[in-house]
């Protein structure tokens, strides 16, 4: 599937940062390069964007859209949770502003085969968002029932927790989940019919998977307060949540 991404909150969040020309500016979530391509265009050939991204397939797609602006764009593949690292070696100095996307790239969510989404049935049951690491289908199938629960209830705030990670556990034990329509259908299952008429079942437990797989909630604090502490004077923070 070709690269498609949906910018959310464009201009909104890059008029925010008041790009300096000189200055040096983070996308840390390039994604398809929108935010990006809108920061270099209004940075001189002495400003500097590092843009970073833990997807290969996002950025590749992003270095092909920016290729004019490739003079004043670092590109960085790795995960935004080693921010400390990542600004250390490609902006010691400090930094004039920076932008993250909390949020799920619409490519990730529209591509079948990464298995991010509960509507394609045979889709590989993946959400991981670097194509690294444990997947999907690692925690479905290895997690306690008491694990489960936890993270389901937890990150997905399902009040049916403990029904959809018995259910789960049953399920396994005549054949381990390996795509995303397996465990949409187990999770449905598991809550009274007709709960959820206006939203998929499988939304909540869905999204507390992607979390607990891409380690969300515990990387984004530290990596905020990094980007806070690398704010040069009057330097602003963009976050989209």
């Amino acid at each position: 599937m070709a690269f498609s991404h949906t910018t959310v909150l464009l201009y909104e969040t890059c008029n925010a940062l008041s790009i300096k020309p000189n200055g040096v500016y983070v996308d840390c979530t390039l994604g398809g390069g929108g935010h990006a391509e809108v920061i270099a265009s209004r940075l001189g050939t002495r400003g500097r964007l590092i843009a970073i991204d833990c997807d290969p397939q996002a950025m590749t797609a992003a270095r092909a859209r920016l290729i004019s602006y490739q003079d004043r764009i670092t590109y960085v593949l790795d995960n935004f949770c080693n921010m400390a690292s990542i600004l250390k070696s490609y902006a010691p100095d400090g930094i004039d502003g920076a932008i993250i996307d909390l949020g799920v790239s619409s490519h990730q969510l529209d591509s079948p085969e990464r298995g991010f989404s509960y509507h394609s049935a045979d889709a590989p049951l993946d959400m991981r968002m670097s194509q690294v690491g444990k997947s999907a289908a690692d925690v479905v199938n290895t997690y306690s029932q008491s694990e489960l629960k936890r993270i389901i209830s937890q990150y997905g705030e399902e009040r049916f927790a403990n029904r959809i990670a018995k259910e789960i556990v049953q399920r396994r034990e005549t054949m381990l989940f390996s795509t995303t329509g397996q465990l949409a259908d187990a999770i449905k299952s598991a809550i009274p019919g007709g709960y959820y008429e206006d939203k998929h079942p499988a939304r909540r437990t869905f999204q507390a998977i992607r979390i607990e797989v891409n380690n969300e909630l515990d990387i984004i604090p530290p990596t905020l307060m990094t980007l806070v502490e690398a704010l040069k004077i009057d330097g602003i923070l963009a976050v989209i949540t």
